[in-house]
């Protein structure tokens, strides 16, 4: 017997599999599809000394005839062990430490790219294992461009392999930006006492970053060269406030075997039918994980061996011509208050959500401060919105 229930399920794998990115759709299902089903995201590292894994379990709740059931993605596994094994035999273990929310680091030395690799990962007694499977090393990315229209600013890869060996690409990056609150506030209250902020406490401008949460493929498999050219990748809409003060996107290209593309592909149309009927349930993705201790037992994801690519492009405000309008929402309700030196320092004293932010000055023949402005910490505190003070090593600040 077929039951009818709603899915909550996640938009995709390794973008937002843990992460509240859901939407709820119908879909039919056979009894036995309420087995747990393990995912797992990560990749055997070629180009580092780490390699890290995300485990987790997706699983019915509430099956049953005539009953609202979902798939719950976010019920991370802590008590794992995960093995990265070569095909000589030599075996590297995941951290003893206990997992938090599913995180695993193995440590290993740099492989060797001529041998195979596999992993193992067991969980109780239930043990899952993948075939050995090759390495493969990207070619280095040729350029990284962007284009602005009336939307936005696209950001494009272009690559290439003069071997034609790679064929298969997937693209992963990271997007970093700075940004200014409304105010820049120069003084703090200490102890009753109105003082000059030191430079570290300065929290007017921060930087935040974020990864990107779509899958991003690309073949050359029908041409001649193996070539990508103006493939598409991130797309800033136009009034972002990520172009306030200048905008920074790392490039990390993975080179994939036909399986792996072909599994990747799969997961990818399925993220896209999300909220179709008639789209794969994610127990239908195969990769080259399976359940050696109980066959039956579902597992998403698909092991590689690999070492990539990194290429990052910065776009300053002064490139852009005629300057890109930005609209940063999170201030918009911002408000600037301000009053007597008594009344200011008694208010943000009663009001530690509050901030001091300049002097007021109400004699122009006169230097003497009459008041201080003052306005919530949310809106002077660039920290708040979650972004850090701390300029990142790589932030060319000179051309911002």
């Amino acid at each position: 017997m077929k039951y009818r229930i709603r899915i909550l399920a996640l938009l995709t794998l390794g973008a937002c599999l843990f992460v509240a990115c859901r939407q709820a759709f119908d879909i039919e299902y056979e009894p036995q599809d309420s087995s747990p089903i393990l995912v797992v995201e990560g990749y055997i590292n070629m180009g580092n000394t780490e390699s890290n894994y995300k485990l987790g379990y997706a699983r019915q709740v509430e099956v049953g005839a005539g009953a609202s059931s979902f798939l719950d993605f976010n019920t991370p596994v802590t008590n794992a062990s995960i093995t990265i094994e070569s095909e000589s035999g030599v075996k590297y273990y995941s951290s003893t430490a206990a997992a938090s929310g599913g995180q695993y680091l193995i440590r290993h030395p740099v492989l060797d790219p001529g041998q195979r690799y596999r992993l193992h990962i067991r969980i109780g007694q239930t043990e899952y294992e993948s075939e050995f499977v090759e390495v493969r090393i990207s070619p280095e990315i040729g350029t990284l461009e962007w284009e602005r229209n009336d939307k936005g600013i696209q950001v494009f890869v272009n690559t290439a392999d003069p071997d034609n060996q790679s064929r298969y690409y997937r693209w992963e990056f990271e997007e970093t930006w700075k940004y200014t609150p409304n105010w820049r506030s120069i003084y703090i209250l200490e102890d009753g006492e109105v003082r000059f902020r030191e430079p570290d406490e300065f929290v007017h401008a921060c930087y935040m970053s974020q990864h990107s949460s779509s899958i991003y493929l690309g073949t050359s498999e029908d041409l001649s060269n193996d070539a990508i050219h103006h493939f598409p990748l991130a797309f800033v809409p136009a009034l972002s406030d990520k172009m306030t003060d200048g905008y920074s996107i790392l490039v990390r290209q993975i080179v994939m075997t036909e399986q792996s593309y072909s599994y990747w592909k799969q997961l990818k149309e399925s993220s896209e039918k999300l909220g179709d009927l008639f789209g794969p349930m994610p127990s239908e993705l195969r990769g080259n994980l399976v359940c050696t201790t109980q066959p039956n037992n579902h597992v998403i994801g698909v092991v590689e061996a690999i070492r990539t690519a990194e290429k990052r492009m910065f776009i300053s405000r002064s490139e852009l011509v005629d300057h890109l309008p930005v609209i940063n929402e999170y201030y918009a309700g911002c408000r600037l208050e301000a009053g007597s030196v008594v009344e200011a320092i008694n208010f943000v004293t009663n009001n530690p959500n509050f901030l001091l932010v300049q002097e007021v000055q109400d004699n122009p023949d006169d230097a003497a401060i009459t008041g201080y402005s003052y306005s919530t910490r949310a809106c002077v505190d660039c920290r708040v919105r979650g972004g850090t003070v701390d300029m990142p090593d790589f932030w060319p600040e000179r051309i911002f």
